[in-house]
């Protein structure tokens, strides 16, 4: 188990780099790319072209690392703020791409299943690994912060409450993301096939990354000032939730060893 948190946490501060970047790229950037093959080409440009990511990543450990070591009870409290505060801006822009012209294009597409997919063996199980890496299921997480816990934790509420929320954010997050990705292609090419705008979706960034990359910053881009200003809140917002989830896996780690120095395991609380 320890052996698969390792290999995760080990890639994990890439993405969180990926975020970082971003955030400060909606910061300076003059305006936010407004079509696919724009939003395309940041991404190229800072994965392929630059040494940007072994920056951003080193980065994401070194904060990690002093968040740490310095406590990181300062971070809980962000979080309080900026997590609910990510769940208002997912809310908001489901809301406004429903109001997308050919949005329910992406909709009709998303809730229209292909029962034959239901017979490929490889669907569920990239639909089961999804869900374990949603959930942080077979990582030690949940076990990690459970020695945090005391006995007036509410244990049943936590088990149903986590996944319900975790699964309505994915829910509203796949109808945001195709609402905005059929409407923008249909717009600036109304010929364009339903498999054409599959095929880009999922060529857009590797493990499509480029749903969040590439997607997130043209949809802002369609808010006008407004869109900015939520595209900066959104990956800042972005960036501590990744720091927090590269911390418990980190935690992990960090327990396995006081347990096999002899420490308590309570003494560095979460």
């Amino acid at each position: 188990m320890l052996s698969i948190v390792f290999f995760v946490s080990g890639y994990y501060p890439v993405i969180l780099g990926w975020c970082i970047y971003y955030l400060y790229l909606s910061c300076t950037l003059s305006s936010l790319p407004t079509t696919e093959e724009a939003g395309s080409e940041i991404f190229s440009n800072f994965t392929q072209h630059s040494y940007w990511p072994v920056f951003t990543q080193v980065l994401a450990v070194a904060l990690s690392g002093i968040c740490l070591l310095g406590g990181i009870k300062w971070i809980e409290k962000v979080n309080m703020v900026l997590v609910p505060l990510l769940l208002a801006i997912v809310i908001f822009t489901f809301a406004w791409s429903l109001t997308r012209q050919y949005a329910e294009v992406g909709i009709t597409f998303l809730f229209t299943p292909s029962w034959s997919s239901l017979l490929d063996p490889s669907m569920w199980i990239a639909a089961a690994g999804q869900n374990a890496f949603d959930t942080n299921a077979g990582m030690a997480v949940l076990a990690t912060y459970s020695t945090f816990m005391s006995r007036d934790s509410r244990i049943i509420s936590y088990s149903f409450l986590i996944p319900i929320v975790n699964n309505l954010v994915s829910f509203f997050a796949s109808i945001t993301i195709f609402s905005t990705v059929f409407s923008t292609i249909i717009q600036t090419n109304p010929t364009a096939t339903r498999s054409a705008i599959v095929r880009i979706m999922k060529t857009a960034g590797p493990g499509s990354t480029g749903l969040t990359f590439t997607w997130i910053p043209v949809l802002f881009s369609k808010v006008g000032v407004v869109g900015r200003v939520l595209c900066v809140l959104f990956f800042l917002c972005l960036v501590f939730a990744g720091v927090s989830s590269l911390l418990s896996l980190t935690q992990v780690h960090v327990l396995a060893m006081k347990e096999f120095n002899g420490e308590s395991m309570n003494s560095n609380k979460l």
